[in-house]
């Protein structure tokens, strides 16, 4: 992977969070922020998955990690984030009781009981065959997915014959439908990777299918909302199908949709930045220190958002709340990335000991 493009993915990795945490600001009702609404949060998740897949063809083909590693590097990433995410959600939840309880009305008959619903977050089965929401903390649903994928996919890589066949349908029948019907989208960025290796644009073309590729996005943005997504995909699913999948998942064909875009930019991008060099050192290093927040950012936001909102009120006091949202929240969260998601070597040792 070429080190412009290697840099312009961790900037989209770092924009599709920061869009997620801007679209969720919105939903505390604070009247100076309603314009952030724009922002498209299940579009950023897509790209995720495309990303994500794109990122583990290329670790386990290019730099070619072996099994141990991969799973020690794939778990300690997850977990050294997973684990405090926990913990502020518990907090966040219990505030949440204390000072604003209304902000919990739109979930409160659909929680499982405490010990069930750590037990499922923890071991990843909080989106398997039934959804488990966990308290403040709704971007924790994609994580399941991402989770499941890394097991899957190392199935199949890993594994031969019938030791394959086995373990891959284990995890299949755990992870249960609703995971299993976005792994194909999550295998578009493998296939993102695999295109990238065998073909090459030359350098016009590759900027004319760039430009391309971000008219579409903008286009499939603007004239398709949530509701005729919806209506797209009952329209071509049967409603049966359509029952086994969670409120995240519902528009599956367009999200498969976009998910194809997003594929199109990667490999237009991985030409065009082949030829130009557009990051300097300087931008470069910037981009990447960000992008090392980018799972912390993800998700400590709304917790954090929901703990923040009910100490100060969005709407009486909307300019003290807009600056807390979006001066010293991601301060905040930037802070809990140093001793979490960029300390992964301390559970890099952990899983290795368990592993060996």
């Amino acid at each position: 992977m070429n080190n412009q493009f290697s840099i312009y993915l961790d900037f989209l990795r770092f924009s599709a969070s920061v869009v997620v945490f801007l679209s969720h600001v919105t939903i505390m009702g604070n009247p100076l922020l309603w314009r952030l609404a724009v922002f498209p949060a299940h579009e950023a998740v897509v790209l995720f998955f495309v990303l994500s897949g794109y990122v583990i063809a290329y670790v386990v083909y290019d730099r070619q990690e072996t099994l141990k590693n991969f799973f020690v590097n794939r778990f300690s990433r997850v977990y050294s984030v997973v684990i405090p995410s926990i913990i502020i959600t518990i907090v966040s939840y219990n505030v949440c009781l204390i000072y604003k309880p209304q902000l919990l009305d739109w979930f409160a008959g659909q929680l499982a009981s405490p010990s069930y619903s750590l037990f499922s977050v923890f071991f990843m089965l909080h989106q398997s065959w039934q959804q488990v929401i966990y308290y403040t903390n709704a971007p924790m649903w994609s994580i399941a997915f991402e989770m499941f994928y890394y097991v899957l996919f190392a199935c199949i890589f890993y594994l031969k014959g019938f030791k394959r066949f086995l373990f891959a349908s284990i995890v299949i029948i755990v992870m249960g439908p609703n995971i299993l019907f976005y792994f194909p989208l999550w295998m578009l960025g493998v296939a993102a990777f695999f295109i990238n290796k065998k073909r090459m644009l030359s350098v016009n073309r590759s900027f004319l299918c760039f430009i391309l590729s971000i008219v579409m996005i903008i286009i499939i943005l603007l004239d398709i909302g949530e509701a005729s997504a919806l209506s797209l995909t009952q329209a071509i699913l049967p409603a049966k199908l359509l029952a086994l999948f969670n409120p995240q998942t519902q528009n599956i064909v367009y999200d498969y949709l976009f998910g194809l875009i997003v594929v199109f930019h990667f490999c237009s991008a991985f030409s065009l930045f082949s030829y130009k060099e557009v990051a300097t050192e300087y931008m470069g290093n910037l981009i990447r220190k960000a992008a090392g927040c980018t799972f912390s950012l993800y998700l400590y936001h709304l917790p954090l958002l929901y703990v923040v909102t009910a100490l100060v009120s969005a709407q009486d006091q909307s300019i003290l709340h807009a600056i807390l949202v979006l001066v010293v929240l991601p301060i905040a969260m930037n802070v809990l990335s140093l001793f979490t998601e960029q300390r992964k070597d301390i559970y890099k040792k952990l899983f290795l000991k368990v592993i060996n």
